[in-house]
């Protein structure tokens, strides 16, 4: 006679396991969306518009079975309040007779111990509650002054128990067919992370070549750099040489002019060596970068329409400025493919892009000279 309102007790969490999960896949769902936004904006950055669309695409399926998801949570948890509030009234009436079945109720807790179990599968269930119900009527010889009341209790949780059932089979219906769209969706997303990881290991290796060339052009650097001191040191050779050679000449009186006039124009070309060579100190840096950007970079055809700027820009300070209509105009190349290379590929202090429509785009001179003198060669 209590069997049939310990299967209602049983039935009955205080709690839905299947929100707290979907609450749970929810945030899940959410914390991938704000990983792919991350990735899109940096492949943004990079150009990849194919791939960006397509994690677009994936982005708003997530958020649609997000929603999706928090409607179902909805749908259970009004479903189990319903059910929860006639076991409460239930309850209620059963809570004149707690004193008198107090002992029961002991053991009926280490049934309830076991519902998490029970709810597996719902055979699982079914022979649990057979058992609990045989150890149940073994308890009702003992509370034989109850088993009136409790016959009223049970006919009430039969009815109840009848109503749960037919809720019970369209709530698993409405959750396997969650998870086959849930399944759909999972599927989806695998197929989509193995891309991203194949985008990852590209830009990966894109990173180690330009490193690899980076330290090429670096060692080449220092080449010219022990050129360059050779060279100075040479030049110190010959100006001690041309000390000498001016002590003879000042003793030969008719090779005085002839040889003066050599002299000036010696000295005239060192002094340009020399603001040549200091030039080059500052911006030694400056060049093999941009040289290896020009060769191995992917946007190279757009670094490559640099140096127009300086025969149609604006000289300010120690900039070149140009707008980007007439960059686009003048070179057939996107103003936003323009300031994208910038960002990736120049230091920050190489350039500096003021708002506007269209913005205006400044970028320092001894860089473009560099990359001016790279394409000549």
């Amino acid at each position: 006679m209590l069997g049939t309102w310990v299967v209602v007790r049983l039935l009955v969490p205080d709690s839905s396991p299947y929100a707290d999960e979907i609450s749970i896949l929810v945030m899940n769902i959410e914390s991938f969306i704000a990983v792919l936004s991350g990735l899109i904006e940096q492949l943004k950055s990079i150009g990849a518009e194919d791939v960006v669309s397509r994690l677009n695409n994936l982005a708003e399926a997530l958020k649609e079975q997000k929603d999706n998801l928090l409607q179902l949570k909805e749908k259970l948890e009004k479903l189990e309040s319903d059910i929860r509030a006639k076991a409460e009234a239930l309850e209620a009436e059963r809570s004149g007779f707690e004193s008198q079945i107090r002992e029961l109720e002991e053991k009926l807790r280490s049934v309830e111990s076991e519902r998490d179990e029970l709810r597996k599968s719902l055979e699982e269930k079914e022979r649990v509650v057979e058992e609990q119900k045989t150890k149940i009527d073994e308890l009702q010889s003992k509370v034989s002054e109850l088993t009136s009341k409790v016959n009223e209790l049970e006919s009430a949780i039969a009815e109840e128990t009848k109503k749960y059932g037919e809720l019970k089979k369209r709530y698993e219906e409405d959750i396997a067919a969650k998870n086959r769209v849930i399944s759909e969706k999972e599927e989806i997303i695998s197929k989509h992370e193995k891309e991203l990881e194949e985008l990852k290991r590209l830009i990966d290796k894109l990173k180690s070549d330009y490193e690899a060339r980076i330290n090429e052009l670096n060692a080449k650097i220092k080449e010219l750099e022990d050129a360059k001191k050779n060279l100075e040191l040479k030049v110190n050779e010959l100006s001690s040489a041309l000390e000498e050679r001016n002590k003879e000449l000042s003793e030969k009186t008719s090779q005085i002019e002839e040889l003066t006039s050599k002299l000036n124009q010696a000295e005239g070309e060192l002094v340009k060596l020399k603001e040549i060579a200091t030039k080059y100190e500052k911006e030694v840096a400056v060049v093999p970068i941009a040289k290896a950007l020009i060769v191995t970079h992917p946007e190279a055809r757009v670094l490559k329409a640099l140096p127009v700027i300086l025969n149609i820009g604006t000289e300010e300070e120690d900039f070149v400025c140009i707008d980007g209509a007439t960059f686009t105009l003048r070179t057939k190349r996107p103003t936003q493919a323009l300031i994208g290379a910038l960002e990736r590929s120049f230091n920050k202090s190489w350039y500096n892009i003021k708002g506007g429509i269209p913005p205006k785009i400044c970028i320092k001179k001894t860089v473009l000279e560099a990359l001016k003198i790279l394409l000549e060669e």
